[in-house]
């Protein structure tokens, strides 16, 4: 028999059982049905349609979080290709493979170190300290499948949502950490893995097979549980670590959650992604851009950054490059240099920018270091999901029906519900709802035309200079020329007075 065809029976067979577990589940557990299916209705300031296209742009830009691997990393880099930058006692620097030559610094103009001033940001943040709740309940959700793009192979999956989970979570953060760090993540990608189906939506997640029995062991102890607010299944965002404070979503990507709002993430400095310094040099910055925005920098370098809002204590709001010909969000700015976080500093000295980050990832959820060190410092998987997600509570779901029924689905129809959906992109910058890049077409004309003006200007004035040079020079000329004629007559006229004063003393002899 096919492996296509096996699989097909064995989700079929599962997903019959899980009828009937559906059933028991609501018998054993009352609470349950009180427990929405859908996630809670549009936001009252976003039109369904907005909702939809955002939420979308939401999930297609944060599904993706960097593997456990990606966080090992040295606390600082550089684009620079050329000698080592002195790095601060706190850094350490690692070069990449870009080259700066010696031409294309020759053409951008030089500037005193300076820094990029950041404003004051009047954060509102909650410290949420719940109690334990001490949950023990739980479910099996092997009868549940979900269907998901695989982002190491690129191809759609679909699995039961048990061995679905395990493969998440090994993928996300990897055996190493604590049990209850553990247990939060499991949660929220089912959680996760809840919102997407019940919009339509695929994510792209990480996942690897051959998972140790430790996973196992902690989605097992927490298996169909789901974060909830007023009974409805959360979009459980998370990321890999914050900047001090968490983001309010609607700064992020325009729509806003109660439960996405900014909150304490009390023991971010202790994460290795804290204080991270990329550089580069003022040719690369300028080439990025340039060729991003479509039109020339000023040679004002001093002009080329400044930060017009902050939020979430550190997140940049409002970048504005120089000096208003183009605005862009910190989340721009963040893919176009290619850093870890919207939460940055800017500084420049011999010729490098320095941008100094916070965190790793949107800051919008639950941060995957932070869930680390809350349980660290000994908090339970459910304090943790309750201190990140604003006012929810943690409790054993419902079954999915939808997914139940998925697993009755042949080939074909799983392919044809696959095309159906919309399939979230894994951290791919593109278009956003909020207007990230936004060129002030009239300003940069504005500035061109002044900086025509001060050429032309600057070239009359040479012009005018240089002929006023050529016109003292010719008379230096004519002054010069002068004295070579008077000189000529006083020969002649001395030679007269000899001769008359030969005259006069051939008179005397004669007499």
């Amino acid at each position: 028999m096919e492996t296509q065809s096996k699989t097909a029976i064995f989700r079929k067979a599962a997903a019959a059982a899980g009828m009937a577990a559906a059933v028991l589940v609501g018998t054993l557990f009352p609470e349950a049905d009180k427990m929405k299916e859908t996630p809670a209705a549009a936001p009252k300031n976003s039109s369904a349609a907005v909702y939809s296209s955002r939420v979308a742009y939401f999930d297609r830009m944060t599904s993706r979080k960097a593997g456990l691997d990606e966080y090992q990393m040295p606390v600082a880099v550089t684009s620079l290709k050329t000698e080592a930058v002195t790095a601060s006692a706190e850094t350490t620097v690692q070069t990449s493979a870009t080259v700066t030559t010696a031409s294309d610094s020759a053409t951008v103009p030089t500037a005193d170190s300076f820094s990029v001033t950041v404003p004051k940001d009047t954060v509102t943040a909650a410290d949420v300290r719940p109690a334990k709740l001490g949950l023990t309940y739980t479910r099996n959700t092997r009868y549940e499948f979900f269907t998901v793009n695989d982002i190491r192979t690129g191809k759609k999956v679909t699995l039961n949502a048990h061995e679905l989970v395990c493969r998440m979570v090994y993928s996300e953060i990897g055996a190493s950490w604590g049990e209850e760090a553990i247990k939060a993540q499991a949660v929220a990608a089912y959680t996760n893995l809840r919102f997407n189906d019940a919009i339509g939506a695929i994510p792209t997640v990480g996942m690897i097979a051959n998972y140790p029995d430790k996973i196992e062991k902690c989605v097992s102890a927490v298996e169909g549980q789901c974060v909830l607010y007023n009974g409805s299944i959360i979009n459980a965002v998370y990321f890999a670590s914050g900047a001090g404070y968490t983001a309010d979503c609607y700064n992020v990507c325009g729509i806003s959650y109660p439960y996405l709002k900014p909150v304490v993430s009390a023991y971010d400095s202790e994460d290795p992604n804290y204080g991270i310094v990329t550089r580069f040099s003022a040719a690369q910055i300028k080439s990025k851009l340039e060729a991003k925005l479509g039109f020339k920098l000023s040679g004002d370098l001093k002009n080329w950054f400044s930060i017009g809002a902050v939020h979430g204590g550190k997140y940049v709001k409002t970048l504005v490059i120089d000096g208003g010909k183009a605005r862009m969000s910190g989340e721009a700015a963040r893919w176009l240099f290619g850093l870890k976080s919207s939460a940055f500093e800017i500084t420049y000295a011999n010729g490098v920018f320095s941008f100094k980050t916070y965190g790793y990832g949107h800051g919008v959820g639950m941060p995957q270091w932070g869930a680390k060190l809350y349980a660290d410092h000994g908090y339970t998987y459910d304090q943790i999901l309750r201190h990140y997600y604003l006012n929810t509570e943690v409790k054993v779901s419902e079954p999915s029906i939808k997914a139940m029924k998925r697993g009755n689905m042949s080939t074909a129809e799983l392919e044809k519900e696959i095309k159906a959906s919309s399939v979230a992109q894994a951290d791919k910058y593109g278009s956003n709802p909020a207007n990230d890049i936004v060129v002030d077409q009239q300003a940069v004309k504005d500035a061109e035309k002044a900086a025509a003006d001060k050429a032309a200007a600057e070239k009359a004035a040479a012009e005018k200079a240089a002929a006023d040079k050529a016109a003292e020079n010719d008379t230096d000329t004519e002054k010069d020329e002068q004295p070579s004629g008077n000189v000529s007559d006083d020969k002649d006229t001395n030679a007269d007075q000899s001769a008359e004063n030969q005259a006069a003393d051939n008179n005397t002899q004669g007499e």
